[in-house]
C-alpha cells in the first residue's frame, strides 16, 4: 500500500498539519518523525489526521506518543497536539490501549482546530494549563 504525509500550516498558520495516508507500521512510523520535528523545534501546535491511515501498529503510536511527550516536554510551555480520526480504523487501536484518553482525540479536523485556537492565546502563545481551563 501507498504511504504519504502531507504537511501543511494550519488555517491560522501558527500551527501544522500532518495528514496521514496509508499504513502507520514500523515501515512508516519514522517518516511521521521527521515533520512532526518541526512542530517540536519550532514548539507549535500540531494535528496529526490519521482519516486516511488505513493501518495503525504499535510502531505508529509510539511514535504518536513520543511526540506528544516532546510537545509537552520541551523547552518553554507545553505546545497543544491533536489527533483526528474521523472513522479510520487507527481510532480503534488508540480506543483498545486508551491512548486516546492521553491524546486529545477529534472526529474532524474542524473540531481539532477549533481545540486548538481554545487552547492558544491571542498573541500566539499555548494557554497555561490552569486557565485554559477556567476558559
Amino acid at each position: 500500500m501507498d504511504f504519504g504525509i502531507d504537511t501543511t500550516p494550519t488555517a491560522d498558520g501558527q500551527g501544522i498539519l500532518l495528514a496521514v495516508h496509508g499504513e502507520l507500521d514500523l515501515a512508516t512510523c519514522e517518516e511521521l518523525s521527521r515533520p512532526a520535528q518541526e512542530a517540536i523545534t519550532g514548539r507549535r501546535p500540531l494535528i496529526v489526521d490519521l482519516t486516511a491511515c488505513s493501518f495503525l501498529d504499535s510502531s505508529g503510536l509510539r511514535v504518536l506518543l513520543q511526540v506528544h511527550a516532546a510537545l509537552q516536554d520541551g523547552n518553554g510551555p507545553a505546545v497543544p497536539m491533536a489527533v483526528v480520526i474521523g472513522d479510520s480504523p487507527a481510532g480503534r487501536l488508540l480506543s483498545l490501549t486508551e491512548v486516546d484518553k492521553r491524546l486529545s482525540v477529534f472526529a474532524t479536523r474542524e473540531a481539532a482546530a477549533e481545540w486548538l485556537a481554545f487552547h492558544r492565546k491571542p498573541n500566539g502563545q499555548p494557554r497555561a494549563a490552569t486557565e485554559a481551563s477556567t476558559s
